[in-house]
């Protein structure tokens, strides 16, 4: 099975269209057209007064800031304070980014039980990355009790938004029953699937499987 590509994403800032109500929320979406001009000193500015007004999209997004040091000076412990302020506030991608601070120990002491739990967030809270994540932690057994079953379960969520890896995964384990009972068809859809994604290990397999 394939887990290595998603987990050591970041992920990167709401820049998408909102409907918020007033408040908070205005400077989250001027925040969000500054940074679109490439205003990013104001974009920071227009967030932090947002996030200071619990807005955890523009949490979230002042802590990418930090993180690349786009409109504030570089600082990763100021980004993982800011992704856990905006995971309180139920931000699905805080959470999972959180999630990847304690799997690598960045600014906080590398704990995978720790980075297991942010990430289950992350994916309860709808974030593909992070269910798939959450996937790898049972196949590998770090932070979770290795489960093939477990594994295969956060498989199916991410892959039901379009996980390439994931979808890939639930294939190999329809093909050889793992974690599931074995069934041909059902492997044989999830590595088209998974081709059609870009995949091209997927593509070989789904013709090899085909001419069986």
């Amino acid at each position: 099975m394939k887990n290595k590509k998603l987990i050591l994403a970041t992920w990167c800032l709401f820049v998408h269209s909102f409907t918020f109500a007033q408040n908070g929320n205005d400077f989250l979406q001027q925040g969000i057209s500054a940074y679109e001009q490439g205003n990013k000193d104001l974009a920071a500015n227009l967030w932090e007064k947002s996030c200071h007004q619990k807005n955890a999209e523009a949490c979230f997004n002042l802590g990418v800031v930090y993180e690349h040091g786009e409109g504030r000076t570089k600082n990763y412990a100021n980004a993982v304070a800011l992704y856990e302020k905006a995971c309180h506030l139920k931000s699905a991608p805080a959470c999972y980014n959180l999630g990847n601070s304690y799997y690598h120990g960045n600014e906080r002491p590398k704990d995978l039980n720790q980075s297991a739990v942010y990430y289950e967030k992350s994916c309860d809270l709808g974030a593909a990355q992070g269910c798939f994540a959450l996937g790898n932690a049972y196949l590998d057994g770090k932070g979770r009790k290795q489960s093939y079953m477990q594994a295969t379960k956060f498989y199916e969520k991410a892959c039901n938004q379009d996980i390439v890896d994931a979808c890939y995964n639930m294939a190999f384990a329809y093909e050889h029953g793992k974690g599931i009972e074995q069934n041909i068809t059902l492997a044989k859809q999830y590595y088209q699937k998974s081709c059609n994604l870009g995949d091209k290990e997927s593509c070989n397999i789904y013709k090899e499987i085909n001419k069986q």
